[in-house]
């Protein structure tokens, strides 16, 4: 539908866990993508600008099953610091098994929105 809108390089995207917590099945995402432009969305797309928020961010290599550990470092991090979660937590998934051979080279950044605790 929009031949000309392009990825910018390099690419940059993320998913949103809509769920507000852990499911093993039937989650809900919001897969988002950036564009060089916006264009005429197919059906049960959406197309927007998102606002830039503040977020804590871990970089994890490995295994997608050791997220858990980048989530409750960053947790800890968050109660550490003074900060309080603004909204669902997000995944950007910069290498994996696209473009890289081996399991341990995977690097996963895990973002989760906040905003400085005022108290």
């Amino acid at each position: 539908m929009n031949p000309g809108i392009q990825c910018p390089v390099p690419e940059y995207c993320f998913v949103v866990y809509l769920d507000g917590e852990y499911k093993e099945e039937n989650r809900r995402i919001e897969f988002c993508e950036m564009v060089d432009r916006y264009g005429t969305a197919p059906k049960g797309v959406e197309s927007r600008k998102l606002e830039a928020i503040t977020v804590v961010s871990v970089m994890h290599r490995g295994s997608y099953a050791d997220l858990g550990l980048a989530y409750a470092f960053a947790a800890k991090w968050i109660q550490n610091n003074g900060y309080l979660i603004t909204g669902n937590p997000r995944e950007s998934f910069i290498d994996g098994i696209w473009n890289q051979d081996k399991e341990e080279n995977w690097l996963t950044e895990v973002q989760i929105p906040v905003i400085k605790d005022k108290k």
